[in-house]
Formats: C-alpha cells, structure tokens, sequence
C-alpha cells in the first residue's frame, strides 16, 4: 500500500527521486523493475550492449547511510556504474533512483561471492581532483589511518567490423578502474597496483622497513589483497 513509503525512516523518503528509475508504459503503469535492466543495456541509438552497466547484475540487500547518522538497513539497491546512480527497490516492485547529496554511505552484498562492496564518500580528502569528494569510492582497505580506495565506472565501447556486404558493430560495457591511497592527513593520493607506486606513496620515513616487509613476505603489489597486508603492517608502524 502507498503509505507504507511514507511510513520509512526520513533517509528514504528524503533521497527517493520524485522521478521514477523506470519508465511508464502507454497505459501509464509502472513496467517491472527488470525494465531497468533491459534499458541500461542499450545505447541511446537502441543497439544491445552486451554486459550490464550495474556493480552487480541483480539486486542486493544493502545498507544506506545518511550524513546526519541515520541508516537504514536491509534495503533491495543496484548501483549504475555508469552513471553514479543509486536504485532503490522499493515493497511495491518498482524502483526509485536515491539522491546522494545527503548519503555518506552505501554497501551492497554480493550472494554469489558473500562479498559486502562498500561504498563510501570522503568530503574532507585533499586532493587535486575535487570532483573525488564528492565520488563514491569502493572501500577495499580503511582502518582509519590509511585506506585503499578504488573508483569503479563502466562504460560502453562500440568495435566495429566491415564484410563484404554489411558493416556489424558490436557494444559491450567495459570496467574502467582507478586506485587511491588515503593518507592519515587526509591526501588522496592516485597509485597503480605495482610495488614501486604504492611504495613511493608511503611515508619515506617507513618506506624501507615496508619495503623490507614486501621482500620477507612475497607480496605481490599487482594484487589488491597483497596491498592490503602491506598497509594493515605499514598502519602498525605509525604512532
């Protein structure tokens, strides 16, 4: 019933997008949400893009969280990569895209891996970029001092090939990554995931004896987990 909506706690009813996420059909009715997913997959001329434009194909049970401290959990949400976008599905079946100006936070589990995806917002950052402040960043490693953080986007990419006869183009959405180390004083710092980039990133202080921990362990600094226990020890260091 409608005002089972109304009835949620602010955060949704504040962030819930007076416009749909879907589209009305020609008798004015709300399509499933799977409409979504078929619309996101084409391109504006209405070619079929292969993949999905979504962090995870279906939806996922996750968490939104308010700057003003108020969460709420248990919530069905797909995350648009492409676009920055935030569904919400909402009791009835239909969906809603979620104003993020007021949220700080968001997570979505994967049931096929059991992996929980955070993402979260890091207004405070110093950086060169001051567009990051205001983008939602893939939380892989933040313990509080220093944090691994990754910037997801996909986009479509068109290829084209020519026969004799007729010219095909094939679109598929492709993942477009970028990786950030947060220092304790709040600097973003861009870094691939290589051992000279992420160790140049460090303190030159603790520089050697990190480096000396990647040499006794083995680590392999391509490998995100690899770049984890490298800065879990790197944090034990600091004072």
């Amino acid at each position: 019933m409608r005002y089972r909506y109304f009835l949620l706690p602010a955060l949704l009813v504040q962030l819930a997008c007076t416009a749909q996420a879907q589209r009305a059909n020609e008798g004015g009715k709300l399509n499933n949400y799977d409409y979504v997913n078929r619309e996101l997959g084409r391109k504006r001329d209405g070619q079929a893009t292969t993949g999905s434009p979504y962090l995870l194909p279906d939806w996922a049970l996750g968490t939104v969280a308010m700057r003003t401290g108020n969460v709420q959990r248990q919530q069905w949400l797909k995350y648009d990569l492409s676009a920055a976008r935030l569904l919400w599905r909402r009791p009835q079946g239909d969906s809603v895209e979620l104003f993020t100006t007021m949220v700080r936070e968001f997570t979505l589990r994967d049931s096929a891996t059991h992996q929980t995806h955070v993402f979260r917002l890091y207004p405070e950052a110093r950086t060169e970029l001051p567009v990051l402040r205001a983008t939602f960043l893939d939380v892989r490693y933040d313990a509080g001092r220093t944090a691994l953080l990754r910037h997801l986007t996909r986009q479509s990419q068109t290829q084209t090939s020519s026969g004799a006869l007729t010219t095909i183009k094939k679109s598929a959405w492709s993942n477009k990554t970028a990786y950030y180390l947060k220092l304790p004083d709040q600097t973003l710092l861009p870094v691939r995931l290589s051992t000279r980039s992420v160790l140049d990133a460090l303190a030159p202080q603790y520089r050697e004896q990190a480096g000396a921990y990647v040499s006794q362990q083995q680590l392999n600094l391509s490998k995100e987990a690899d770049v984890v226990r490298l800065l879990t020890y790197y944090d034990s260091l600091q004072p």
